[in-house]
């Protein structure tokens, strides 16, 4: 990923991701789970391909997701899904 011109939109953007970075990295460690994803992975991984954009509460908005949940969560376990398609994904972990 190579470097970017942060301009005060991307700086608003930042502090966005780096507060859900934070909760997330809170909510890990209240569930006893490792994390592992710095703030500039983070950070890179939303802003590729403008993924942040579609970041949000809807069915159709994009989440990170955990592949094995045996693992920490770290850049190489994690996958971008929407949440219809997260939803169908704990349907099938819970059946096996």
């Amino acid at each position: 990923m190579g470097k970017r011109n942060y301009t005060r939109i991307d700086n608003l953007v930042q502090r966005n991701l780096r507060r859900c970075w934070q909760n997330q990295m809170t909510q890990c460690k209240f569930r006893g789970e490792e994390y592992h994803i710095t703030w500039e992975e983070y950070r890179d991984l939303w802003l590729e391909n403008d993924r942040w954009q579609q970041k949000g509460t809807t069915s159709s908005s994009t989440v990170m997701w955990r592949i094995d949940k045996t693992q920490p969560w770290s850049v190489t376990n994690i996958e971008f899904m929407t949440r219809t398609e997260q939803l169908k994904q704990k349907k099938t972990r819970k059946k096996s």
